[in-house]
């Protein structure tokens, strides 16, 4: 219980200041929020997936959601529909990233048998490290951000499907797999072959592990 107020409390001081009026920066944060608008666009015609933004580029258009992951768009898109404008929404998508870094790393510092107390610690330095502030409120990077907090539950998860009889991690650890790459896929890029180091590593020494990463790779 005090684990999770404290996990409340680092996420709401962490977010505070992203939701004073207006925007942080006027950076990458301003993009994603015209990419909210177009998203929201395409789904009132009913496109569910749309490829070009019409309104992007001065109005010329452009094959942004071709190439660009878009989840975080869909998510935004999610508190919109609630009623939160678009901006808010965008806040809101970041206030839900942080969050779930908060409890992912909390959530693979328990995996790897750290105590409650270890564990909140590990997830408040995650949560205040310079290089996810930088990205929220410097760069605005809403799809980094989401990709930033997706990571500890992939390793989590790799971590515990390496375990005899957990089949729910291994049968979630490909949807997130998915989930980071639909967030961020650059930082998916470099992420992947560090999972799976980090994989190799836990199954070293381990001929159960071995046969359970061959399972999970497989």
């Amino acid at each position: 219980l005090l684990c999770s107020v404290g996990l409340i409390i680092a996420v709401y001081f962490a977010v505070r200041e992203l939701w004073q009026p207006g925007i942080p920066n006027a950076m990458d944060m301003l993009m994603g929020i015209y990419r909210v608008f177009e998203l929201d666009e395409a789904l009132r015609q009913g496109i569910i997936f749309p490829r070009l933004g019409p309104d992007f580029n001065f109005g010329y258009g452009s094959p942004l959601f071709q190439f660009y992951p878009p989840l975080a768009s869909y998510i935004s898109q999610i508190f919109h529909f609630v009623g939160l404008g678009f901006i808010s929404a965008s806040k809101a998508q970041i206030t839900f990233s942080f969050a779930l870094a908060a409890l992912g790393m909390f959530f693979l510092a328990r995996c790897l048998s750290f105590g409650y107390f270890a564990s909140w610690t590990s997830a408040f330095a995650y949560l205040f490290a310079p290089y996810f502030l930088l990205t929220t409120y410097e760069r605005g990077a809403v799809a980094e951000v989401l990709a930033l907090g997706l990571i500890p539950w992939l390793f989590g998860l790799i971590c515990v499907s390496m375990r005899p009889g957990e089949k729910h991690a291994q049968a979630a650890l490909p949807l997130v797999t998915a989930f980071v790459i639909l967030a961020h896929n650059i930082t998916a890029l470099f992420v992947f072959p560090s999972a799976i180091g980090f994989a190799a590593v836990l199954a070293i020494g381990n001929p159960l592990s071995r046969r359970r990463l061959l399972q999970t790779y497989l």
